[in-house]
């Protein structure tokens, strides 16, 4: 199977291809627009003469524009634009589909190699053999074929969404021209105003694929991500399926997520027999357009041995929450943020368009307004208590660097997947087997403070970390802490002990590994002293500041903050996520998870504590 952060990961692979053609199309479509400037004279000059008849505005409009259109001169230049327009598309869209030919299938050859790769821990947890059959050879072969396939048809029926209804991508121009001119006409905007509000209905929209049969249109770069999600989630779905049967597994049990739809929501979180899988959740029934692995489904299903597994108790959905003056129930504030992610997308669009035609102040006009709704979209984020998407609200050709990055990511941590089946790999965090590695963290994050907080006097107290001694780990378990801190699994680990200044009493414990090789510090244990655990505990933070000596540690080793750890259970795995940003990466661990250096830097900048 696949975790949800790895899906996320592989949805944005091909999404920078989509959004360079979109951007080449509403640009050239923007140039040709402004170009044509000459013919708002000849409107301007039919339009006073039909005011001084006493025409209306609206039949001023309509005259206007069937006379340019009988405008032989007028009629050339707008059939040699659509041609010349439909040409360029032409090669921009054959330039991207040679882009999806070769990454689309090293994609899901990357997949399905990654999903067996996590299905492997899953079995080796539970004692039981796995080895990779033809079963899923197959599968990936097919997906592989399939998905580019279909990947590739979303570049076949592309248009925009307009006001007078959805335009195909070669009729553009002329919608673009036709809707600067009415303005002109209007004698209410500049031709240069015209052409700036014409283009922006183009990046309002987005370049979208349209599925002529329902009628259905959606941004390009979100059928895409969306594709590649469905893909990828069936895919790692054909795998599990094809391995619990190679291996005799009898029982499944589904995954769970917040705001699944209704029709999910029914069966998921419990196990089943084979015969139930499929016929409850729809298992291999293509032809339930609602079946588990349906299209945006995020539900998986893994092995459930009797005896062995215990069922996964997942938290129940959060909310309601109060946002901005409004209440929203999980599900709603979700879809808040995808519109906040598509508007701060459609800014970022029309920046680039604008500038194509000669707008050169438009980048530096659009940030100031793009500050401001990514402050309105973090800020709302926040109250909601979510992770905030930025890699969502990225636009190539606008977020250059941050694209690179994020290219630059999947390719160090998931695109040598299939080499790392036989060796470890730079940053091979997901796959990383070792006998040092078996603690699971469990430790409460309950606030984050510069300074531990006296819960009898509200007051903040300064503290200090170092190394613990053998001394001051001798017999604490006699003293009512949970782990044995002088154990033979923490030989050759950091052990650093947090204090308050100018006090010797131990408050918390945390033990640090350095992954030189994986350039990341991976935390093996964290405890809260017995007095700062509870409803009685005597201090606030601890948690909070043993998570910031591990990415200060990180930091100071050269790697940015960069952490790894293994999660109990599924309930911390959430928690992690909401305290630090943590992403769920799964793999060897099925909570193993990652603080990336992002989110260290921000832990960091909270925290005063000296070492010493």
């Amino acid at each position: 199977m696949l975790t949800e952060e790895q899906l996320e990961i592989y949805g944005g692979v091909l999404v920078p291809v989509f959004q360079q053609l979109e951007q080449d199309i509403i640009a050239d479509i923007a140039r040709r627009v402004r170009k044509e400037e000459r013919w708002t004279e000849t409107a301007e000059l039919q339009a006073e003469e039909l005011r001084r008849l006493g025409w209306s505005p609206y039949r001023i409009r309509i005259e206007v524009m069937r006379r340019l259109q009988a405008n032989k001169e007028y009629a050339a230049m707008v059939e040699r634009n659509t041609l010349e327009a439909k040409a360029a598309q032409q090669a921009a869209i054959d330039e991207a589909r040679e882009a999806l030919r070769e990454q689309a299938p090293e994609l899901f050859e990357t997949v399905g190699n990654m999903a067996f790769r996590n299905d492997l821990s899953l079995w080796e947890q539970a004692g039981q053999r796995l080895t990779r059959g033809g079963a899923v050879d197959r599968a990936v072969r097919e997906m592989r074929k399939r998905a580019t396939g279909d990947i590739l048809n979303l570049t076949r029926t592309m248009g925009f969404s307009l006001p007078t209804g959805s335009v195909p991508a070669r009729r553009a121009f002329t919608a673009a021209l036709n809707s600067a001119l009415t303005q002109v006409v209007s004698g209410t905007v500049s031709y240069q105003q015209a052409c700036a509000n014409a283009v922006r209905l183009l990046t309002q929209s987005g370049l979208r694929h349209i599925d002529y049969k329902n009628g259905v249109t959606r941004q390009i770069d979100t059928a895409v991500r969306n594709a590649v999600l469905t893909a990828s989630a069936q895919l790692s779905g054909e795998i599990m399926q094809a391995n619990i049967e190679e291996s005799g597994v009898a029982y499944v049990q589904v995954s769970a997520h917040w705001g699944a739809r209704d029709s999910h929501a029914v069966w998921q979180g419990k196990v089943y027999s084979l015969a139930e899988f499929r016929s409850v959740c729809g298992y291999g029934e293509p032809s339930n357009p609602d079946h588990i692995y349906s299209y945006n489904c995020r539900h998986t299903h893994y092995p459930y041995w009797p005896g062995i597994s215990e069922p996964v108790e997942y938290p129940p959905e959060p909310g309601p929450f109060e946002a901005d003056g409004k209440t929203y129930t999980y599900y709603q504030a979700t879809q808040r943020q995808r519109a906040m992610e598509r508007s701060i997308r459609a800014m970022k669009r029309d920046a680039l368009a604008q500038d194509a035609m000669g707008d050169k102040g438009a980048l530096a006009a659009a940030k100031i307004r793009l500050d401001e709704k990514t402050a309105a979209y973090k800020r709302f984020s926040a109250q909601v208590n979510m992770r905030p998407r930025l890699e969502r609200t990225q636009v190539f050709g606008y977020d250059r660097g941050a694209a690179a990055r994020a290219h630059s990511a999947v390719e160090k941590e998931l695109a040598k997947a299939p080499a790392a089946l036989q060796s470890s790999t730079m940053r091979d965090i997901i796959g990383m087997g070792d006998d040092r590695l078996t603690a699971e963290i469990e430790i409460e994050i309950d606030r984050f403070t510069p300074c531990l907080v006296d819960r009898k006097t509200g007051m903040r107290v300064a503290t200090t970390y170092t190394f613990a001694s053998k001394s001051d780990l001798a017999n604490l378990r006699r003293k009512g802490w949970i782990f044995n801190w002088t154990g033979d699994d923490l030989k050759g680990a950091d052990i650093y002990k947090l204090r308050l200044k100018g006090d010797t009493e131990i408050q918390g414990l945390i033990a640090l590994r350095e992954f030189r090789s994986d350039a990341a510090v991976y935390i093996q244990l964290a405890e809260s002293a017995p007095f700062n655990i509870g409803k009685n505990k005597r201090y606030d933070g601890v948690g909070g500041h043993l998570f910031a000596i591990a990415a200060k540690k990180s930091a100071d080793a050269g790697y940015g903050g960069f952490l790894f750890l293994d999660a109990k259970n599924m309930d911390l795995v959430e928690h992690y996520k909401m305290a630090f940003g943590a992403r769920h990466i799964g793999g060897v661990h099925p909570y193993r998870m990652l603080i990336d250096e992002e989110n260290a830097m921000k832990l960091l900048k909270i925290y005063n504590f000296e070492e010493g």
